[in-house]
């Protein structure tokens, strides 16, 4: 229904919204979508001549997006052509409601501009300026600009030198041809962090499951990519869940199961040190040591994004947000109970002999205006939860920006 078409929709919609309704294979914020795109193209488009000029058929690229705009989590592009993946890329991009350095593209093409700095300092304020970018917007263009900057290193091929990619993206990303030019040209110093790791959704072969005792032993780092594996899993799961019938769903649930204990002992065993480097955050303090879990921390993972302090900050801010949606749940089962009972109490006065709900009539009225009532306060109580739910989201994403900002070079 329309319901499920909005509940899912990733084309069209804010960029956030976008990559909430999408699976975050390995924790990365960027759009199934754009990922799987990126995936095909950097396969099978380098050395495809016009791969971004030439346009795809417009009901192939169409076809393409309604898979994305239901909830499909992986597209097959076996059978599609290059022209028509990129021109599905091409209208995501397009689509967007906001340009994607909507908050910094008016200070940086004035740092572009200006003829006070050195070209080392310009680089390093651009660097700043699209560091502080929300997460999700900062993953996107990154990846966007690192990919075209490889199919701009095979333009002798595919004939998509850095101009003719230009005129191609200013009007798609609404970004003037002299900022797109110099993140061209800068691609590598200014997104140095993006490793354009391929879309692959978990299997039993390599999801695994692991005893308690194997769980102890590891490090924060550790135990949250096993996390990531794990929920990647799991959602995927979930989805196939839906198109099964009851014989093949039950044995879906079987597989869920010990999974979802896995997934639940992981965020128990990640929740104390993650509360405790939340604790030493808010008063300045950084310990290496309790992330690598004792001793110095290493210099080879610290750069690592779900194993950093800003990754298991997060983490004690989404086990409280768990917390809250596990109370919603309880909350709308006592709802769900209360509204049974009414709806027996309703039945009953129904079927009773006329002359007994004439004498009963005013006693019942009362009874079950009491029953409306006390629904009507759980459900006043589940609003609230909701807000509280909403505002725990917000927070994380305000801890997010502040240490991002907090994470750069000094």
């Amino acid at each position: 229904g329309s319901s499920q078409v909005c509940l899912t929709t990733v084309f069209g919609v804010p960029l956030a919204v976008a990559v909430q309704r999408s699976v975050l294979n390995h924790g990365i914020e960027v759009p199934t979508v754009v990922r799987q795109c990126i995936d095909y193209l950097e396969e099978n488009g380098l050395d495809h001549e016009g791969v971004f000029r030439l346009s795809g058929v417009k009901s192939k690229v169409e076809a393409i997006k309604a898979l994305y705009d239901r909830g499909d989590d992986f597209v097959d592009f076996s059978e599609s052509e290059p022209n028509i993946v990129s021109g599905a890329l091409k209208l995501f991009l397009r689509e967007l409601p906001e340009c994607v350095l909507a908050p910094c593209v008016d200070q940086i093409e004035e740092l572009l501009t200006g003829r006070s700095l050195s070209e080392s300092e310009r680089l390093s304020s651009v660097r700043d300026l699209i560091h502080a970018l929300p997460r999700c917007n900062y993953l996107l263009i990154g990846w966007l600009i690192t990919h075209l900057s490889h199919v701009a290193a095979n333009s002798s091929i595919n004939k998509m030198s850095f101009s003719n990619l230009i005129i191609v993206f200013s009007p798609t990303l609404q970004l003037g041809q002299t900022l797109l030019n110099y993140f061209l040209h800068n691609a590598a110093a200014l997104f140095s962090d993006i490793d354009l790791k391929r879309y692959v959704i978990s299997t039993v072969k390599d999801t695994r499951l692991w005893s308690s005792e194997e769980l102890e032993k590891m490090d924060a780092a550790e135990l949250t990519w096993e996390l990531l594996q794990t929920e990647d899993f799991l959602s995927h799961l979930n989805k196939e869940l839906l198109s099964c019938n009851e014989e093949e769903k039950e044995a879906k649930l079987e597989l869920i199961w010990p999974y979802q204990r896995q997934e639940t002992q992981i965020k128990r065993l990640l929740r104390p040190r993650a509360k405790r480097l939340l604790s030493n955050a808010s008063v300045g303090k950084r310990n290496d040591s309790l992330l690598w879990g004792g001793g110095e921390p290493s210099p080879d993972n610290e750069q690592d994004d779900w194993g950093s302090l800003q990754g298991v900050i997060l983490l004690a801010l989404l086990a409280e947000v768990k917390e809250l949606e596990d109370m919603e749940i309880d909350l709308r089962q006592q709802i769900a109970q209360e509204k049974e009972w009414a709806e027996m109490v309703q039945t009953q006065i129904a079927q009773l002999p006329s002359q007994v709900y004439e004498e009963d009539s005013k006693e019942d009225a009362e009874t079950l205006s009491d029953l409306v009532g006390q629904i009507e306060q759980w459900e006043d109580a589940n609003d609230e939860l909701c807000s509280d739910l909403a505002h725990e989201l917000q927070q994380a994403a305000h801890f997010r920006a502040q240490m991002t900002v907090l994470d750069q070079p000094a």
